[in-house]
């Protein structure tokens, strides 16, 4: 069986400084190695790279995703809201985040994915699955990521691609009757309901 490519990239958009909404950071990097979990581990690289600088223009250091996401919430969201109006009047019940689009992701590709130029130049992927990120929670992309992680190793697996050590065992028996241990390779998001084991892989 031929191997597909499987590739990773890092991209998205956040304001540089708290202070200027109007000056974005833009992200877009793509990571390509014969051996994928070696792009993996660029990717990862690279995406901290802008966390542990931001976190840094604050006086902080990182200590871990949760916390990133705390301090960093002022470089992923003005606090502004819109308001939808039908017919000249506000509806206050449907406020629209205008920061929606602010975030930093990490993601994979397979390379029969289609494609696309956007107007920044940029390739855009059909089939795109993220499976970290840091954004201002306006979504929770959680579960999203969780299934995406899933899959990811599934091809990982499919593939015979080298793992390396970064295999962890998922435990989701919280969501079912039975007992159900999933293998993803390790992120650095706690989902809440990892069991001990591989919260403790993790640290």
């Amino acid at each position: 069986m031929d191997k597909p490519e499987l590739f990773y990239l890092v991209s998205g958009r956040m304001f540089r400084t708290v202070k200027d909404e109007t000056n974005l950071i833009e992200v877009y990097k793509v990571f390509k190695d014969e051996n994928p979990i070696i792009a993996r581990e660029q990717a990862f690289s690279y995406y901290q790279s802008y966390i542990d600088v931001l976190l840094e223009s604050k006086g902080k250091s990182y200590i871990s995703h949760s916390k990133a996401e705390e301090e960093l919430k002022p470089f992923l969201s003005s606090f502004k809201s819109q308001y939808v109006e039908l017919s000249g009047q506000t509806i206050e019940d449907m406020a629209l985040d205008v920061d929606c689009d602010k975030g930093l992701g990490i993601s994979y590709i397979m390379s029969n994915s289609k494609s696309f130029l956007n107007i920044a130049g940029h390739t855009l992927f059909e089939d795109s699955h993220l499976i970290h990120y840091i954004d201002n929670q306006f979504t929770d992309l959680k579960p999203y990521v969780l299934d995406e992680l899933i899959l990811e190793y599934s091809l990982y697996e499919k593939f015979e691609y080298g793992r390396k050590n970064y295999k962890i065992d998922f435990d989701i028996s919280g969501l079912f009757e039975d007992t159900i241990i999933k293998p993803i390779l390790k992120t650095p998001i706690y989902f809440g309901i990892y069991d001990l084991e591989s919260i403790l892989n993790m640290i």
